[in-house]
């Protein structure tokens, strides 16, 4: 389904989700989708044109809540949404991490993931650049138990901040995006934990 975002006002309105959205500056962007997130990977769901001013309008039926990917050229998002999900979305391609979403407090709790696990993804990069000039052929042992120490000591602290976080969040479906897509490593207790906190509450979640 191709849905211009300055459709015809005459055409009877869908049921379903609706993600109302602009991408600012639109430059070499023509449009965005949104796939469902699921476990074996990405369903198609809608596309969208953007208009001259760089907005859209994506629209389609979901049984029950779940994880989306907005996709576009120059980058992805994802959102939570339902079928009865009304949500405003701005962006600015160079600089997604400050994207705004409106119309559903669960969102606002993924970008705060976001930008969590963002923030451990620099740190590591910035421990790659550290070590970049290290010729692997003629690395000394001090050398290798650094880079070791180092991303290790970064992966403890990712794994403790979003489960500090994920574990806060008791009346959202957030927590199982952490667990299924963000942990650095399995934390079996802490599944279990946030399993038996949110299975009552989305008991037909494929997360």
């Amino acid at each position: 389904l191709l849905l211009s975002a300055c459709g015809d006002k005459d055409q009877a309105p869908r049921s379903g989700f609706y993600i109302n959205g602009k991408v600012q500056p639109a430059a070499g962007i023509k449009e965005v989708s949104i796939q469902e997130l699921t476990p074996n990977g990405l369903i198609m769901l809608d596309t969208a044109l953007l208009d001259a001013s760089g907005n859209f309008v994506l629209n389609a039926q979901l049984p029950e809540k779940t994880f989306c990917v907005l996709r576009f050229e120059k980058g992805d998002l994802v959102l939570l949404v339902d079928s009865n999900s009304q949500l405003n979305i701005s962006l600015d391609p160079a600089n997604l991490k400050n994207y705004s979403v409106s119309g559903s407090k669960e969102n606002e709790e993924l970008k705060e993931l976001y930008l969590l696990n963002d923030s451990f993804m620099r740190q590591s990069q910035a421990i790659n650049a550290r070590f970049q000039g290290i010729n692997a052929d003629n690395i000394t042992d001090a050398q290798q138990e650094a880079v070791s120490q180092a991303f290790d000591s970064l992966q403890q602290a990712h794994q403790k901040a979003i489960k500090a976080l994920a574990g806060s969040m008791t009346n959202s479906m957030v927590p199982y995006f952490a667990t299924t897509f963000l942990l650095p490593e399995p934390d079996l207790p802490f599944l279990e934990a946030i399993d038996n906190t949110l299975y009552p509450k989305f008991q037909n979640s494929k997360y």
